[in-house]
Formats: structure tokens, sequence, C-alpha cells
């Protein structure tokens, strides 16, 4: 999410009272996910439909009933495709929550989550991140998941203050340190209650990130540091920006093996998450 410019002429994270309404492009970007860039048996085609409607529910940029009509077909079929593949579970639970919260009607992702706890799929995981995941896309349903380990936000809150190792490449934990803050922010609903070390760690990782030139990655930690209430240096927004500006969606061909080549798929194609 980048800066918008106020009538103050201020800039800052949009509200998340005061976010838009409807954006026209992603309607016709479900539609491309949903059906023209993978097969649903693809793990990826879960990742990337869970990352486009996670950015258009928690930034309100798609709270339409026509982006989330466009899941119906998924949404009907997702307790069945969770039966198959019980180990995509994140992804399946992403998809059919946020699809509920932009107007299908509730109760599957409730099931879904009812089902993860009882057949104790988050204490599977072998993250920490996952975990932390897991529960809350299930407490969106008010399904208690991980009572029993007491210490997972005491490690995760040591992993994010440790400042020092962001100040070196490490892609994977630089992902696991913004999406801890989001999961406490609940993606900017609520001012996460965070140690100040935190923004710090966020700053060095976001320092590496620039000078390597990943424009997911340092997107990803302005994002964080808004979410903590903090304002990113004005170069990476402005660096983020002159980088999407080049950016277009295009009709092309996938490889002769099946495989895609584009942008989007490198920009992706990192740690598992359900969040992008």
């Amino acid at each position: 999410m980048l800066p918008f410019v106020n009538n103050t002429g201020e800039t800052g994270a949009l509200p998340w009272s005061g976010r838009r309404a409807a954006r026209p492009g992603l309607a016709p970007l479900a539609e491309a996910f949903l059906r023209h860039r993978r097969g649903r048996h693809d793990v990826m085609f879960l990742k990337e439909n869970a990352e486009l409607l996670n950015i258009a529910e928690c930034t309100g940029l798609g709270r339409a009933t026509e982006l989330g009509q466009q899941y119906r077909a998924f949404h009907a079929e997702a307790p069945g495709f969770f039966a198959v593949f019980p180990q995509y579970y994140r992804f399946i639970l992403s998809i059919v929550t946020d699809a509920e919260a932009l107007g299908l009607p509730r109760g599957t992702g409730a099931r879904i989550a009812a089902e993860v706890a009882a057949r104790g799929l988050a204490e599977a995981e072998l993250s920490d991140l996952h975990r932390m995941e897991a529960r809350r896309l299930c407490a969106r349903h008010g399904v208690a998941v991980l009572e029993g380990d007491r210490t997972l936000e005491e490690r995760v809150l040591r992993f994010m203050t440790q400042h020092q190792a962001f100040a070196v490449p490490n892609r994977k934990a630089a992902y696991d340190l913004t999406h801890f803050v989001f999961y406490f922010s609940e993606y900017g609903r609520q001012p996460p209650d965070l140690p100040q070390s935190v923004g710090k760690s966020l700053q060095n990782a976001g320092l590496i990130a620039l000078l390597e030139e990943d424009i997911d990655l340092l997107a990803e930690v302005c994002i964080a540091l808004r979410y903590m209430g903090r304002t990113p240096p004005p170069v990476w927004e402005a660096f983020i920006a002159s980088e999407l500006a080049d950016f277009s969606v295009t009709t092309e061909e996938p490889e002769d093996s099946g495989a895609l080549s584009d942008d989007y798929t490198a920009s992706t194609s990192k740690p598992e998450s359900s969040r992008g």
C-alpha cells in the first residue's frame, strides 16, 4: 500500500474507515487469477488468489459484490478441496474467509476452521509464522487453535526484536518479520503493541531490500512500518512508486513446460504464506 495525499497535503496510510469502496481493475484480475493463469491443483493458484483477496479485503479496495461473486464456485467447492488437500488449509481458509468478508454467504469458512481445530492442523505446523497465520484465520471465525502453545507470542517477539539479525541479507527472515507485524496489527485495523526495536528491525530489513532493489520486500517493509504508525523514508516509497509505474498487465502464452515466467511469479516465489 503506497501513501495517499489527503486534503491537507500530508501523506499517510489509508485509515480503515476511509479506504475506498472498489477499484475496477480487481474483478478482471480475479478472473485472470481464477481461470487463466494456473490450474486449480497448482499450489501457486491458491497462493496467488489468497494474496489477491487478502489485498482486496484488508485495504478495502475490493469491497464490492462483483469481486466476491468471482469466487462463488471456489467457495462452494472449498470443503471438498480441503478434504482432498488439507495440507493447503491456510490458503483455502484464507480465500474462503476473505470471499465471505467481500459478500459471499458465511458459514463455509467457520466449518473449515472448526475442522482445522478438530484435526490439530495448526499444531502440526513447523514454523511460528504459519502458526500465527493459522491462529488468526481461525480466530476470524471464533475458533481457537494452539491454546496449549502459551509461548508462541513470546518466541515471535524475541525473533522480531533481534534487529542485528536483519542487518544482513536474509529474505525469508525479513518476510517473516513483516508478516508478523501484519498479524499483530490485524493488517492495519489496530495499533500493534510491539517493542520499539521491531521498528529498527524493519529499518534494517528495508535498507537491505533497497540495496538489493527487492521491490516486493521493500514494499512489505513500508506497509509494516505504517501499520506500526511509522512513516517509511520517502525515498523508499518513491522508489517503489517509480518501479510500479513500469509494470503492466499483458497476455502471453506460458512456456513449453507450462510454467509462467512473468514478474509477478518472480516476486511471489518467496517463503510459503497466504499473504503476499
